[in-house]
């Protein structure tokens, strides 16, 4: 029940609550396990076989500026996982710009990552993974870094990336079957203010929205033809020292939600449309953090990533919580809201007392010491099952990467 008697007298929570029945959520995996640090991960899920494709960076144990990007397929019928795959040609810094990876309805691999520093490239498989094109430069001036990348295909065919170039949103677009070599659209600067990092995108109804965090607040770029707006939601700024550093957005029937993590003051807040992206209601907390001195001391949130359950019309956010004490544990926890309602289920926001304890998504690692700076990615059909992966702070201080598949409809009939 977690549920238990207080001194008082009052009934108190047990946290954190334990881990979901095994039929929710498959066992973890140890994803990468190579000498050295893996990190900065995605992963991807063909929209209607369900066979997973994943991508990330190698750093050797002595050398940051000699990264490899390795991506790894599940087989499309038995979907076993073959064996990774470097895809980068020459040298990447580090976290390879934070690749990304997308499936298309054909099967067709689009990846994107840093090389040659931190220079964006493109690459793309037609053969489930085991050859890859020769990586394409996208086209920037002077020396070309970016980072933040994110790739999507709209229903169109198009295939979109997005990323962060001088702390400026940059656009590009092209075909997803286009021969090698072809040019791609660039839309420049894709929103007003500085500081803009992370972004992602998706596309209902026919238009292109895309979030970006931008300084102290989320920003919402919706397309309609050739026409760009902008948006903010209503109490989207963050208190004073504060600022956003992870966004995600996830297609609804009709509209689309987005949800948000801010940096320093770590809390998560959503915000949704349900009109294609016209007007946007008040940002919504899910886990937030409460403003007080010793704000280290209470648990925390950071890195929402959302995911729509057609079944339920519910939205499930997947975060990393980070539960103070000591030991200090960072873990997968979800919390969810009924589109039909206003608020998030636990209700993580306000007072810490008042908090209700967070629903941990996989059973506990062996630190549970998630890597907070490389975030979660979560990646669904929309329907059956999803996959997350995260970066693990091992005991001997190795970074490597975890993945596991999770059934929202089954999570939410669990805790309803």
């Amino acid at each position: 029940m977690n549920l238990r008697r207080g001194a008082s007298g009052a009934t108190i929570w047990v946290r954190p609550t334990p881990r979901p029945a095994v039929d929710t959520t498959t066992e973890l995996i140890n994803f990468s396990n190579m000498p050295g640090g893996d990190v900065a991960p995605s992963v991807a899920v063909h929209p209607t076989d369900g066979w997973a494709a994943a991508i990330w960076a190698n750093v050797p144990p002595d050398d940051p500026d000699d990264a490899t990007v390795f991506v790894k397929v599940q087989d499309s019928r038995s979907h076993i996982w073959q064996p990774g795959i470097g895809i980068s040609t020459a040298p990447a810094y580090s976290f390879a710009s934070h690749p990304d990876i997308a499936i298309d309805a054909q099967g067709r691999i689009h990846a994107v990552f840093g090389q040659a520093g931190l220079r964006p490239h493109y690459s793309r498989s037609l053969d489930f993974g085991r050859t890859w094109t020769t990586p394409e430069a996208l086209p920037l001036p002077g020396v070309g870094n970016g980072i933040f990348l994110r790739i999507a295909i709209d229903p169109a065919g198009i295939v979109h990336v997005l990323a962060s170039v001088d702390f400026r949103i940059r656009l590009w677009g092209r075909p997803a079957d286009a021969p090698v070599g072809t040019a791609w659209q660039r839309v420049d600067d894709l929103f007003d203010g500085a500081d803009q990092i992370r972004s992602a995108m998706a596309f209902p109804d026919g238009r292109m929205l895309v979030v970006a965090a931008v300084g102290d607040h989320p920003a919402i770029a919706v397309r309609t033809g050739s026409t760009w707006q902008q948006h903010m939601p209503v109490g989207g700024v963050g208190r004073p020292g504060a600022s956003v550093n992870w966004v995600s957005i996830v297609a609804i029937p009709h509209g689309a939600c987005i949800a948000w993590g801010y940096y320093a003051r770590s809390a998560n807040f959503s915000s949704c449309s349900f009109d294609r992206g016209d007007t946007w209601e008040a940002a919504k907390p899910i886990i937030e953090t409460p403003d007080v001195p010793d704000y280290m001391d209470q648990d925390t949130a950071a890195t929402p990533e959302l995911v729509y359950d057609p079944a339920t019309h519910i939205v499930m956010s997947v975060q990393l919580y980070r539960q103070a004490g000591e030991p200090m544990a960072i873990f997968p926890v979800y919390s969810y809201r009924r589109l039909v309602d206003d608020h998030w289920v636990p209700d993580i926001a306000g007072p810490y007392a008042h908090h209700q304890p967070a629903l941990r998504l996989f059973p506990a690692t062996r630190r549970s010491l998630a890597g907070t700076p490389h975030g979660l990615r979560v990646a669904s059909t929309g329907s059956g099952l999803a996959v997350a992966t995260w970066i693990e702070v091992e005991g001997d201080e190795n970074l490597e990467m975890y993945l596991g598949w999770f059934h929202p409809a089954a999570l939410l009939a669990e805790v309803q």
